[in-house]
C-alpha cells in the first residue's frame, strides 16, 4: 500500500530540488537575465501570497498587518529601477522569509483543513523565491574559482538527496516520519549552505 503522505513530501522536496539544479547550472549574466525576466512573474506571485491571506479572514490582525507590510515591501523593491546588487537581494530574500513566517503564523489560526492545502501550495512558492533570491546573491558576490566550488559542493549535496529520495520510495510505514525528518534536516542544510557563501 502507498504511503500517500510519503509521496507528497518526496514529490514536494524533488520541485525545489528541480528549482536549485536549473539555478546552479546558470552562469552569473544568464542569472541576472533570468532575474530581470522574472521580476513580473515574482510581483505575482507575492500578490497571490496577500490574496490568500485574506481569505484566511485575518484581516486587522497583528500578523495579518505585518504579512501585508513586508509583501508591499517586497513588491515595492522588485518594482525599483535600478540594477539589483548583493544588498537588494540579501534585503528581497530577508523580506521573503519574514512573508513566509508570518504565513506560517496566520495558519496557525486556521482550520486544519483548510492549513493543511493551502500550506503546501503558498508555503513552497515562498520556499523557491527565498532560495531564488539566495542564489543571486551568491553570483552577485561570487567570482571565479570562489563561485565554481560553491557550486560543485551544493551540486553534490543536491544529488546526495536525490539518492536518498529514490532509494526510499517505498519506504515502510512505520519508518514514514523518521524518514521525513532526515530529509527536512538535509534539505534545511541545502538551504543554509545557499546562505553562508559570502566569505
Amino acid at each position: 500500500m502507498k504511503n500517500k503522505n510519503l509521496e507528497q513530501a518526496l514529490e514536494r522536496v524533488k520541485r525545489n530540488l528541480e528549482t536549485l539544479e536549473v539555478q546552479l547550472n546558470l552562469g552569473t549574466k544568464e542569472a541576472k537575465d533570468t532575474f530581470e525576466k522574472r521580476r513580473d512573474e515574482l510581483n505575482k506571485n507575492i500578490e497571490k501570497v496577500r490574496e490568500h491571506a485574506k481569505e484566511l479572514g485575518k484581516e486587522g490582525s497583528q500578523k495579518f498587518d505585518d504579512l501585508e507590510k513586508e509583501g508591499k515591501a517586497l513588491m515595492d523593491l522588485l518594482n525599483a529601477d535600478y540594477n539589483f546588487s548583493y544588498n537588494e537581494f540579501d534585503e528581497a530574500e530577508t523580506r521573503t522569509k519574514n512573508l513566509r513566517d508570518n504565513l506560517e503564523d496566520l495558519y496557525k489560526e486556521t482550520e486544519e483543513e483548510f492549513k493543511k492545502e493551502a500550506k503546501e501550495r503558498y508555503s513552497h512558492l515562498l520556499e523557491k523565491m527565498e532560495m531564488e533570491f539566495s542564489v543571486q546573491k551568491a553570483y552577485a558576490e561570487k567570482k571565479g574559482q570562489d563561485l565554481e566550488k560553491w557550486r560543485s559542493d551544493l551540486k553534490k549535496e543536491v544529488e546526495e538527496i536525490k539518492t536518498k529520495i529514490d532509494k526510499n520510495k517505498d519506504i515502510a510505514e512505520d519508518r514514514f516520519e523518521n524518514f521525513t525528518a532526515e530529509l527536512k534536516e538535509a534539505f534545511e542544510h541545502i538551504k543554509k549552505a545557499f546562505m553562508s557563501f559570502k566569505s
